[in-house]
């Protein structure tokens, strides 16, 4: 009796080994659960073979895809090896898509469990009996919070014959099923002003499950679409066309990523963009707009455009200005018109002209495309404040915006009118107006010459409502009277004004991140500040008044000094790893050597320092030459471990910035200046780890 339960335990045994794969002993934390298994039982020299990491996590708990979406991290995997042993890229299985209420944002990842697999292959001579594969994994994983996690695993496999066991060929099997399938060749796509159109017609059996199959699209590069937005499929000559809404990227030379149908069948796909003019999407899009109604429309999206909050403000001014030229001569009141709309459709035949010039180049462009450059914004940014800061009386340039008076008369006065109008059309750049979108989709289709007429009669259409007042006497009686209100009513124009530079302010740090929006608030500051210096100074003695424009011109110029001339990202290339006292302590042990960066979001010092010297690329390269391990310890919430780190180093508060050299343990770290500058780094860099 004894020997038949026996036999059956040892049958038992036999049979769960079989069924279960090869596994390490897992990580395990509050939120998740991750183990490291293969699907080999012993490892054959020269062959390849698949391991695979599993997270098992905690209900509406997540980790990330390889694009994250709108924020988070993917994981991350440093693998020790034996030599001659090579691991590659994770692969990624299909995601599925998180939308973070209330705002418009979505991250792209998964939940409950999921298997990440990772090819490893193995030398052609093996010596030892056995093999340690040894993998370090950092992750983060989120719900409404995001919590970093790390840990260690390792499996051991002996040397044999690649054995397969029938659990391992099962579970494996299972897992290559959910990656996404590659295909023979790419896709195409069309590019419209708002939207990317890809064309699905060339997938494999694409909607054989279903005749209106939920597609999904996981872009492999940030900023190409609007994650959060809605992405619908429609059926244009028979052909599948998935629209999806354009990101912030200016250029699109092609389209990267995973489409998912039905949440189960995926597809790894690239896809290129092909011409408009061409194009069965565009064909079968809404009704087609005819020339001459785009001329309408045009005409009709000008006149509207005036009443937008970035414009309005000024135009109201220029209008209230006529009650005064009325009262001289009909002739003063026409010129002004005629000048006022000459600089409106200098300025409007530029931006077409900028317009057809990038569409023969094959960009996708559209009203508004220069706001895809962060330095356009920031600067638009500036002027509105300016403009701002003119309407609230701060100061006042020539007798004030409204410039009324015998100065029109004379040239200096009509070419003041001049670029009243040019401003008047950067001013109107960052908005659009009903009928708008229409006339300039459809000038960006139609042949040069009528696209050059509907882009200046929109700009004829915006100029048409003051041109009016100074054509038409009658229409000058509606205006009210001049009276002291004149002198509040450009105050009150002001907040508009404001409204629409923060708005601007909110895209610049979109583009530029953090470390931009910064800079910009300073860049504020300082206009702020030359704004009321020369307000104050302009009416003073000839000795205080050069006083004044000196520390004016001193402000502006530090200004352009910061100003980001290049293109600024919002990300880093450097990748920076969260900073805790035990990960310190293992790349100590391990001789590699550290700079840590105790930062926060709130401190302009750190930004400056990373900004100016830590994210240049000079500096980041001297980093990755002399392989540092990069640590920030982000005190922007409280945190009691980073507390103690800087209490230790006799430091306060941030920044403090710690190199450490590569001696294994022990060793004091260097402690660098709170002021840092790129020779300061290399100076330090060189004392812990020259270059030969």
């Amino acid at each position: 009796m004894m020997r038949n339960i026996t036999s059956l335990i040892f049958l038992i045994w036999t049979i769960l080994g079989l069924a279960i794969p090869a596994s390490a002993n897992p990580i395990q934390t509050e939120l998740s659960r991750v183990s490291l298994v293969s699907e080999v039982r012993s490892i054959a020299p020269g062959s390849t073979f698949w391991v695979a990491l599993r997270w098992q996590m905690r209900p509406k708990w997540h980790i990330y895809w390889q694009n994250p979406g709108d924020s988070g991290a993917r994981p991350t995997l440093t693998w020790q090896l034996p030599a001659g042993f090579t691991a590659g890229d994770v692969l990624f299985p299909n995601p599925q898509r998180f939308l973070i209420p209330p705002v418009p944002l979505a991250n792209f990842g998964y939940e409950n469990e999921v298997y990440l697999p990772v090819v490893v292959r193995s030398p052609a001579s093996i010596t030892q009996r056995s093999v340690d594969l040894n993998v370090r994994i950092d992750w983060l994983i989120c719900e409404q919070e995001c919590i970093p996690e790390s840990g260690e695993l390792s499996l051991s496999l002996p040397v044999g014959d690649g054995q397969i066991g029938d659990g391992e060929r099962a579970l494996f099997q299972e897992i290559r099923q959910t990656l996404p399938q590659s295909l023979p060749a790419p896709l195409s796509f069309q590019i419209t002003e708002q939207e990317l159109l890809l064309d699905l017609g060339a997938l494999p059996e694409f909607g054989k499950s279903s005749p209106t199959p939920e597609v999904t699209f996981f872009p492999a590069q940030d900023g190409l679409i609007v994650n959060a937005a809605p992405q619908k499929l429609e059926f244009m000559d028979d052909r599948p066309v998935l629209r999806l809404q354009r990101g912030y990227q200016t250029e699109v030379p092609a389209l990267g990523g995973v489409l998912v149908e039905n949440r189960q069948r995926g597809w790894s796909l690239t896809a290129n963009p092909v011409a408009l003019a061409t194009s069965n999407a565009v064909k079968a899009n809404p009704e087609t707009t005819s020339f001459i109604e785009a001329m309408g429309l045009a005409i009709a999206g000008g006149i509207v455009l005036n009443l937008m909050p970035c414009v309005l403000p000024i135009l109201s001014l220029r209008a209230l200005s006529i009650v005064a030229l009325s009262q001289q001569s009909a002739r003063t009141a026409r010129l002004s018109g005629l000048a006022f709309t000459g600089g409106v459709m200098t300025c409007f035949g530029a931006i077409a002209g900028a317009l057809l010039v990038l569409r023969s180049l094959g960009q996708a462009v559209g009203w508004g495309f220069q706001l895809q450059s962060p330095g356009v914004v920031l600067t638009l940014t500036y002027l509105m404040f300016g403009v701002g800061l003119n309407l609230s009386g701060v100061f006042v340039i020539g007798g004030g915006l409204m410039g009324i008076g015998q100065r029109l008369t004379t040239q200096s006065g009509l070419t003041g009118e001049f670029f009243s109008g040019v401003l008047a059309v950067l001013m109107s750049t960052p908005c659009s107006a009903p009928f708008m979108a229409t006339a300039v989709s459809a000038a960006l289709v139609l042949p040069e010459l009528q696209s050059l007429l509907i882009l200046l009669t929109l700009g004829l259409g915006f100029a048409l409502p003051y041109l009016g007042l100074c054509f038409v006497p009658a229409l000058q009686r509606v205006l009210p009277k001049p009276g002291p209100w004149l002198e509040v009513f450009p105050q009150v124009l002001a907040f508009p004004i404001y409204g629409t530079a923060g708005w601007l302010l909110w895209v610049y740090h979109l583009q530029a991140g953090s470390d931009g929006l910064a800079i910009a608030l300073v860049g504020l500051v300082l206009i702020g500040f030359a704004s009321w210096l020369y307000g104050k100074t302009q009416a003073a003695r000839s000795f205080w008044r050069r006083i004044g424009l000196a520390g004016t011109g001193l402000s502006l110029a530090l200004c352009l000094m910061l100003f980001p001339w290049g293109n600024p990202s919002s990300e880093r290339a450097i990748t920076w790893q969260p900073y805790s006292q035990e990960r310190l302590t293992a790349l100590r042990a391990a001789g590699k050597p550290v700079f840590v960066n105790f930062t926060a979001a709130w401190c302009v010092s750190c930004l400056l320092n990373e900004r100016t010297t830590l994210s240049l690329p000079e500096i980041q390269s001297e980093f990755q030459k002399r392989n540092i391990e990069l640590l920030k310890a982000d005190w922007t919430n409280q945190d009691q471990e980073i507390t103690k780190a800087l209490r230790m180093f006799g430091s306060s508060g941030v920044p403090l910035y710690l190199l450490y050299g590569a001696k294994i343990g022990g060793g004091e770290p260097q402690v660098l200046p709170k002021t840092l500058t790129p020779q300061v780094v290399r100076d330090a860099l060189e004392q812990i780890t020259p270059l030969s």
